[in-house]
């Protein structure tokens, strides 16, 4: 991942800076948890191609609806351009 590219949207704070079992459901939770405290719905999510990844973006997801967020910002990296481009998920049916 390369954190100049991402540092023009921004401050950049790692989620996970260690490794974490993607099974390991009680970590996965507190480390959410932890992420949504701090971090809001204006704020930039990157994700990797990983299962943790995966994981960790399911249970934010769900988070973020009850906390009543409307949407999820995310930096997806676009692999033509070797460049982040901006997105949202909306979650409001």
């Amino acid at each position: 991942m390369d954190f100049d590219k991402i540092a023009k949207f921004g401050d950049v704070m790692l989620v996970t800076d260690e490794n974490i079992f993607a099974g390991n459901v009680p970590r996965v939770l507190d480390t959410v948890r932890e992420v949504t405290e701090v971090m809001g719905e204006n704020d930039l999510f990157v994700s990797t191609p990983t299962q943790l990844s995966f994981v960790l973006m399911a249970h934010i997801a769900a988070r973020a609806v009850n906390k009543g967020w409307k949407r999820i910002n995310f930096l997806v990296f676009d692999a033509r351009e070797q460049n982040y481009i901006e997105r949202q998920m909306s979650l409001c049916s």
